[in-house]
């Protein structure tokens, strides 16, 4: 949830526009004194460095954990991002994360939705994924997939404008 909050709140700042900036935050239930510069550049335990930067919110955990958002495109493939997982040719990616036990990335495209479906479904298979289930609401078509003890699931998301997709998977 915490993750969720710095998200929301660094793409807000990322919005309405503001400089580079670096900030450390800490949990709401502690309270400590400000950061001082230095102590910023690296975050203790329990605290969440925030930078934006180029058109980027890039957070960093103290655990290592990095989410990076990028709404016009550029957020980049994490380091050790799985080379089995195909992503959608000529999408931007506008989120990444890098988290502990896997990975998720978030892309658009202007193709329409149905034209991405089949093509994420066609590249997953040809990968060497098995689909597993399906569960598609009136948000979201989510496919699940399974390869060897690791999944994969894909999330093409009901939206007007660009189509986004969602991809989570564990870590090789």
């Amino acid at each position: 949830m915490r993750k969720l909050t710095c998200a929301l709140a660094a793409l807000l700042a990322l919005t309405f526009g503001c400089g580079e900036k670096s900030q450390t935050t800490q949990p709401p239930s502690e309270t400590k004194q400000p950061a001082t510069k230095t102590q910023a550049q690296k975050p203790k335990e329990g605290e969440t460095k925030a930078e934006i930067k180029e058109g980027k919110v890039i957070m960093t955990e103290s655990s290592g954990e990095k989410v990076v958002i990028a709404p016009k495109g550029g957020a980049g493939i994490p380091e050790g991002f799985p080379q089995d997982v195909p992503l959608y040719k000529g999408a931007s990616i506008i989120a990444s994360y890098k988290l502990s036990d896997g990975f998720s990335l978030i892309v658009q495209t202007s193709d329409e939705r149905a034209k991405a479906i089949e093509a994420c479904k066609a590249d997953v298979k040809a990968k060497g994924w098995s689909l597993e289930s399906t569960f598609d609401t009136p948000q979201m078509l989510m496919l699940m997939y399974k390869k060897g003890k690791r999944q994969l699931s894909v999330g093409i998301i009901k939206q007007e404008g660009p189509t986004r997709i969602n991809y989570q998977t564990s870590a090789e």
